[in-house]
């Protein structure tokens, strides 16, 4: 079921532990199929150096399981919510990657400051308050106040960052951008307060970008 699919979320999956975003069985992806709205996730506790399209689980965007080998992602509740009320999410990524972490445990907003956040998120990057993991309030919250800030990229406080995307490749962007990001906004920090890109600015790169991603001239 789905095989190309599963095979796009196998190797997503595999770049983000590659990319240093995730480690052993750390982090989640998932992605939406655009013509019978199921959705393809990890599965649970895989390492991503063994992972195969076999480990990804189909499910409805209420979270029951259509077809699986393997018990889908814990944070599954989580990337359904996002499905079920952003119809423009085509895929979902929730990493573990070192900088962004240290700014969740700071609940750090992170201002869009440098040229991938521009591009690929096209938003700040905003601190959500403690959920417990493994709940619909892993979804719900972050929605809320993404939501209010025209979001697509969140720190989930001392746990990790997630991520909204069109596609799987825009979501492992985005991750990279985050990280990069909360390096960056660390770094910045020894110098002064760092100064974000102006929000027009933001809107036009990020227009421009993901134009040109679908071929729109």
């Amino acid at each position: 079921m789905l095989e190309e699919l599963r095979k796009e979320v196998t190797e997503t999956a595999k770049a983000m532990a590659k990319a240093g975003l995730a480690h052993g069985a750390e982090g989640n992806v998932s992605a939406r199929d655009p013509g019978s709205g199921l959705i393809a996730i990890t599965g649970s506790q895989i390492p991503y150096d063994v992972i195969t399209p076999d480990d990804i689980v189909i499910v409805k965007v209420d979270g029951e399981i259509i077809w699986g080998k393997v018990k889908p992602s814990s944070e599954t509740p989580m990337h359904t919510f996002f499905y079920r009320n952003r119809p423009e999410v085509g895929a979902v990524m929730h990493t573990h990657s070192e900088y962004a972490i240290a700014a969740s445990i700071a609940h750090c907003t992170i201002p869009p400051i440098t040229f991938p956040i521009a591009l690929n998120i096209g938003s700040p990057i905003v601190a959500v308050d403690w959920t417990d993991p493994g709940t619909e309030d892993m979804g719900s919250k972050p929605h809320a106040v993404m939501l209010a800030a025209n979001a697509r990229a969140a720190l989930l406080a001392n746990h990790g960052a997630l991520v909204l995307a069109e596609d799987l490749n825009g979501a492992l962007e985005s991750a990279k951008a985050v990280e990069e990001g909360a390096r960056m906004y660390m770094l910045a920090r020894s110098f002064g307060e760092p100064i974000p890109i102006a929000k027009d600015r933001v809107e036009f790169f990020y227009n421009m970008w993901h134009n040109l991603k679908k071929g729109v001239k």
